[in-house]
């Protein structure tokens, strides 16, 4: 995901930028359910891949579906340079 957020950057086309963003958004939707929605991850709720791992994922997934959504805004801001 960060990947196709570092081409978004690098690309000048809005369509293919805003693509990319929606994509890396998409992405972070999935990583936000893995845990215990797609792949249930610990038997225990005390063990530590639930304790630690399970919040770890779904701050992570929001905070890149958050950078997904205000650069895809401001790829629609801008006004198209290729």
């Amino acid at each position: 995901m960060t990947a196709l957020f570092l081409l978004a950057a690098v690309l000048r086309n809005k369509a293919l930028k805003t693509t990319l963003f929606g994509l890396g958004i998409v992405g972070s939707v999935v990583v936000f359910l893995i845990p215990e929605t797609i792949l249930p991850m610990c038997m225990m709720r005390t063990m530590r891949c639930y304790t630690v791992m399970q919040p770890f994922v779904r701050i992570m997934g929001v905070l890149i579906a958050v950078s997904g959504v205000i650069g895809g805004i401001q790829a629609l801001r801008r006004k198209s340079q290729g």
